[in-house]
């Protein structure tokens, strides 16, 4: 029933659509704020914002935008997906675009700053994406010299699986 959004112009902030009444809501009021990810049940909102830092993420209770809990310290952090049971957040670090690999964690959203790899190599792994079942985690990698896209077990362990090819 509600549509988050991020404004890309001067002030970056999150937005709220509700579809119900079609009205729009701001949810975020300091920093530059992008990259909105409701949690599964819709009760929780991970967004990536510059508030007191280097691009970390912050998560907010869908009833009380004005009370925002830092996630993850950072630098270069984007949030992407939520585990089925809204427990965990998986999010890339880094950026290719200043010349570090970017990487895959996961976050415990009842333990903020609970920080683990998932996929970290000297390749760029991007865009993690939980299966709905929770059981696989698909994201895109560059170690084969170009993107492509793969998955693997989770949380593990088990091999992975490409899904695209040269071919």
């Amino acid at each position: 029933k509600q549509i988050a959004f991020s404004e890309n112009y001067v002030n970056k902030d999150v937005w709220i659509f509700d579809t119900t009444r079609g009205t729009e809501d701001r949810a975020t009021y300091e920093g530059q704020n992008t990259f909105p990810v409701w949690s599964p049940d819709g009760s929780r909102m991970a967004f990536r914002s510059d508030r007191s830092g280097p691009l970390h993420i912050y998560m907010t209770q869908a009833n009380n935008s004005r009370d925002v809990i830092q996630l993850t310290q950072g630098p270069l952090d984007v949030p992407s997906s939520w585990t089925p049971d809204g427990k965990e957040l998986a999010f890339a670090r880094g950026s290719a675009a200043i010349g570090t690999s970017t990487d895959i964690y996961v976050v415990s959203a009842d333990q903020p700053n609970n920080v683990r790899a998932v996929v970290a190599t000297n390749a760029s792994e991007t865009l993690p994406e939980f299966a709905p079942d929770g059981k696989w985690l698909a994201y895109c990698s560059n170690e084969s010299g170009r993107f492509e896209l793969y998955v693997q077990p989770y949380p593990g362990p088990g091999k992975r699986v490409t899904i695209t090819s040269e071919a």
